[in-house]
């Protein structure tokens, strides 16, 4: 079952399906609940988020309805898709949901990025060719000697 959210619809509070909202939708938000798009915070009563998934930092940080900071990842009243309301209660308007979200635009960055081969990987393919070909040329020195003593084909294959 998808995740649900209470949504600010035509001035009526109605519960959806996170993969329902839109952008210019208002949310609902509670202790407890994941943030389910990027928001600008409209409305905060003691209400602090967990951006731990983001910035790797588990600290509580407050989230208040003024604009203080340029920076997107520090702005008080910004919150991410993904990130978890620790305490208090507010309401925020979606910004953007989906891929374009901030974690969104990671996962794409994290796709799109090449994983060329580490130095040890080189070395370890390298070696497996070495030990195959040297496998396969000690099989058939063997089978020749093993056909030129017994003359019998089907032996030596086995």
């Amino acid at each position: 079952m998808p995740p649900k959210c209470r949504v600010l619809r035509e001035g009526k509070l109605i519960t959806i399906p996170t993969e329902e909202i839109v952008v210019g939708d208002i949310i609902d938000l509670v202790s407890g609940m994941r943030v389910p798009a990027d928001m600008r915070v409209v409305e905060a009563s003691n209400l602090t988020v967990d951006n731990s998934c983001l910035t790797g930092e588990a600290m509580e940080l407050e989230r208040i309805t003024e604009h203080v900071e340029n920076k997107p990842l520090e702005a008080k009243n910004l919150m991410f898709y993904g990130t978890l309301i620790k305490s208090g209660s507010g309401k925020g308007l979606a910004i953007k949901v989906g891929d374009e979200t901030f974690m969104g635009l990671i996962a794409k960055v994290m796709g799109e990025t090449e994983n060329p081969m580490t130095p040890l990987a080189k070395e370890i393919e390298h070696f497996i060719v070495r030990i195959s070909f040297m496998a396969v040329a000690f099989a058939l020195v063997f089978f020749f000697i093993g056909w030129g003593r017994t003359g019998d084909v089907i032996t030596n294959l086995i």
